[in-house]
C-alpha cells in the first residue's frame, strides 16, 4: 500500500484535480485550502471544535469518567477536525478551485 495514496486519498478524489500528477494535485489542493480560508471562518471553526470537545469532556465527567475526561475532550477535538474538514473546508476549497480553474497553471509549478 502506498502511504502517500492513503495519506492524501481525499486529495486524489477531488474531481477538479483529475488529470494532474499527484505532486501537482497536492500543490493545487494546498493552495486552494490556504487561499479559501478566511480569519473569521477559521476562528468560528476553532470555536466549534473547542465547544464540542468541552461538551463531551463535561459529559464524560457527569458519567463518572472524570479521570478520562481530558482524553475524551482531546479525542473529540481531533474527530471534530475531521468533521469540520469534510463539511466545511473541503467544499470551500473545491469552490475556490472551480472559480480559479483557469489560474491553476499560474499557482502550481510544473
Amino acid at each position: 500500500m502506498n502511504w502517500r495514496r492513503w495519506l492524501y486519498g481525499p486529495i486524489f478524489s477531488v474531481p477538479e484535480l483529475r488529470g494532474l500528477s499527484p505532486r501537482r494535485q497536492h500543490a493545487a489542493w494546498s493552495e486552494a485550502v490556504r487561499r479559501s480560508v478566511r480569519p473569521g471562518r477559521m476562528l468560528a471553526l476553532l470555536a466549534v471544535r473547542f465547544a464540542v470537545a468541552m461538551a463531551l469532556a463535561v459529559l464524560a465527567t457527569k458519567l463518572g469518567m472524570a479521570e478520562s475526561a481530558p482524553w475524551v475532550g482531546l479525542l473529540a477535538l481531533v474527530c471534530g477536525g475531521f468533521v469540520v474538514d469534510a463539511l466545511v473546508t473541503r467544499p470551500v476549497a473545491r469552490r475556490w478551485l472551480r472559480e480559479h480553474a483557469h489560474e491553476l497553471d499560474r499557482y502550481v509549478a510544473p
